[in-house]
């Protein structure tokens, strides 16, 4: 055979790696594990339609109301939402301050004002109330203060922007007080389910069965009868039900579930109260030891699940399979998961802060087929769809509720801060920022600073390799400005390919030179401006070696 020596290729070809889709983020396992359409780090990014988009700014919406902020009176301490079966069949945001609450719409962009009278609130924490919709009527649950109650008359007096109505204390409402047996507790923490109002028996206040103080127990009112417990009949003593059973452990929230079922989320364990519509017959069940729930207004139901803020990280409960286990229950029971949902974004669970008095405050949403969990400025956000963590962004102001109601031709999402409120994905590529309740100055935004990072590309080969093309299909308008990285593993090399801005709105396929090189690689964008859209991303890596000579006998 011919001892000639023989060449390779002079330019070895091309491997392309990449992704041609994006359905979400996971920043728990290594860059070089993840599978095709997931990215290491999103920052303020969404993946509607399987595309990496900037998420919209949010819109301040109250500076037009009649009221001038003031730290510790002046402000909202809660928010809820008023839907109005009598005057229009209107929905609005009730705002709860000091002494006062003020209910907006967009058909009433001013406000109006709804005074408390006998029993005005002490300056307090958003912790420490929650607003409750009973039929027409609209309860200020208070801890360590009794209820107020308002008609839900929005009836302007048309002079100072004053409803006609307040708010009253709840036994200036149902009287005599009490009717049959013990009030209303002063709890801060509550629901109305069932057609009973629902609350936590206070530690300080004797208990309506036992007259034990120091007790962790649920206390559900008579049909009807808000301030009206009456612990008389069944086996667990009617509307009152022991939730701690002896242990260092204490309630925090309630979440309705099917079939007349109330679940009850304590701090380190969950709990299933079953025939709330008569509690003569109740009976209480325990659903979960190995974990609680952190934070009462983490809690939000959207479908068949119930999503949750533990110590371990965010869980669900359902009546659906074990995403583990894959075991399956009846419709009417519920389970815990096993792993946290959360598990692919753990980094970010292990950097909150869980000291109590900071996480107990963490808020949670679902809408839109999201949850969205806030804890002060960071929002996490889990798409139910896509069934993965998709962004964690940051606000300008900490947020300590959300609203979800009509406005316009759709449902909206409103995040409620002290200041004020906004109306989320509204503004594109801009935040409102430094904006208080009663001022109509507007001029002041902050560019949503997003970024995303791809897994590691190795082109499905071993070894060092060059990296010198990436190209990148976006959607984009004037305007819009991002920078293009590439980083390089084994060599770890960082190199700024491009300062993208876009000159006009198109879809484009921007293409780059690198001279990097590494075992793997992954491509960082940061978008400066604007709210861009990346379908796809991909690089070309090729394996050294084309020039060297062999000879073949």
């Amino acid at each position: 055979m011919s001892s000639l020596p023989q060449y390779e290729m002079l330019n070895a070809p091309a491997i392309p790696d990449g992704d041609r889709q994006f359905f979400g983020v996971n920043s728990y396992l290594e860059p070089e594990a993840l599978p095709i359409g997931f990215v290491q780090t999103a920052h303020d990014m969404r993946f509607d339609g399987n595309r990496a988009t900037v998420r919209k700014g949010w819109d301040f919406l109250a500076g037009t109301v009649d009221v001038t902020y003031s730290a510790g009176t002046e402000q909202i301490f809660e928010a809820g939402r008023y839907s109005d079966p009598d005057d229009g069949n209107l929905d609005w945001i009730v705002a709860v301050m000091k002494d006062k609450a003020i209910i907006w719409n967009e058909d009433n962009p001013n406000g109006l004002i709804v005074n408390f009278v006998g029993g005005a609130t002490s300056t307090t924490t958003a912790m420490d109330i929650t607003v409750v919709q009973a039929f027409n009527k609209v309860f200020i649950l208070r801890s360590g203060e009794q209820a107020l109650v308002w008609d839900g008359d929005t009836t302007d007096d048309s002079v100072s922007g004053t409803s006609d109505s307040e708010f009253l204390l709840i036994d200036n409402v149902y009287t005599p007080t009490p009717l049959l047996g013990d009030e209303f507790p002063t709890t801060g923490a509550g629901i109305y389910f069932n057609d009973r109002l629902i609350g936590i028996q206070p530690t300080d206040v004797a208990t309506p069965t036992k007259a034990v103080t120091g007790a962790q127990t649920v206390v559900m009112s008579d049909l009807l009868a808000p301030n009206n417990i009456t612990p008389v009949d069944g086996t667990y003593g009617g509307g009152e039900f022991y939730m701690n059973q002896g242990a260092a452990d204490w309630t925090v929230g309630f979440s309705p579930w099917l079939e007349h079922q109330l679940i009850v989320f304590n701090r380190r364990s969950i709990h299933l109260i079953s025939n709330v519509h008569a509690t003569s017959i109740a009976e209480k069940d325990t659903v979960e030891t190995r974990y609680g729930c952190v934070a009462r207004r983490s809690i939000a139901q959207g479908g068949g699940y119930i999503f949750f803020l533990s110590d371990d990280g965010v869980f669900t409960l359902s009546s659906a399979r074990d995403s583990v286990t894959g075991a399956g229950l009846t419709v009417s029971k519920v389970q815990g998961a096993t792993t946290p949902l959360s598990q692919s974004i753990q980094d970010e669970i292990d950097a909150l802060d869980y000291t109590e008095s900071v996480i107990s405050l963490a808020c949670g949403v679902v809408h839109d087929n999201k949850y969205y969990l806030a804890i002060g400025t960071d929002v996490l956000i889990y798409d139910i769809l896509n069934q993965a963590w998709v962004s964690k962004d940051t606000y300008p102001e900490s947020i300590i509720n959300w609203v979800v109601m009509p406005y316009g031709t759709s449902i909206r999402l409103f995040a409620i801060a002290k200041t004020g409120w906004y109306m989320m994905e509204e503004n594109a590529g801009l935040d409102d920022r430094n904006r208080e309740i009663g001022s109509t100055v507007s001029t002041d935004t902050l560019a949503i600073s997003a970024k995303l990072k791809t897994r590691n590309y190795h082109g499905a080969t071993t070894g060092t390799k060059k990296f010198p093309r990436v190209r990148i299909g976006a959607d984009v308008t004037t305007s819009d400005a991002f920078t293009v990285k590439l980083n390089t593993v084994d060599p770890d090399r960082s190199g700024t390919l491009s300062s993208y801005t876009a000159t006009a709105t198109d879809d484009t396929a921007i293409k780059l030179r690198s001279r990097l090189r590494g075992y793997s690689c992954n491509v960082e964008v940061d978008v400066t401006a604007g709210s861009p859209a990346f379908r796809w991303i991909e690089v070309d890596a090729v394996v050294p070696g084309g020039n060297n000579q062999r000879t073949v006998e």
